[in-house]
């Protein structure tokens, strides 16, 4: 009769743990872009070499890909001095976004992820999206625009 019960807790045990193991899954889940046609070869290029790198910096991408609509690409190249050239990832962050820290202040961001011209660095403006990007709490961060290096 015990070792009955002792099995019984045993599968009990076995099943939450093989359900909570499809949630890391989403966790897990990897977020892709679609760049539009008519995109400038430059641009498409430099955001092709370097969306991996960007993941790779930015954790929070793929944990959080679901609330995250990708929202286009652009650049500054015409408009911006040499050493501030960057293309642009957009992302809109879901209103109802499921997952993401209540903290990080995110829901309803447009989120700018940029690449520098060279493609060594990215950069990453509003404190809501550096806390999607690094997945920690970075609303008190009092850097305006944080810079990681893309290898």
């Amino acid at each position: 009769m015990v070792v009955g019960i002792l099995i019984l807790m045993f599968l009990g045990w076995l099943i939450t743990q093989c359900s909570s193991g499809n949630d890391s899954n989403k966790i897990n889940s990897k977020i892709g872009i679609s760049i539009p046609d008519g995109t400038k070869a430059e641009t498409k290029l430099l955001i092709e070499n370097n969306f991996l790198k960007l993941r790779a910096v930015c954790p929070g991408l793929d944990k959080y890909a679901e609330s995250l609509k990708f929202d286009g690409v652009d650049d500054n190249f015409e408009s911006a001095s040499e050493d501030a050239q960057s293309a642009e990832i957009k992302f809109l962050i879901s209103k109802n976004s499921s997952g993401i820290p209540v903290n990080y202040l995110a829901a309803g961001n447009r989120c700018f992820f940029e690449i520098s011209r060279d493609g060594s660095r990215a950069f990453i403006s509003k404190r809501a999206c550096q806390s999607i990007c690094l997945d920690r709490d970075m609303t008190h961060n009092k850097k305006e625009v944080i810079e990681l290096p893309l290898k």
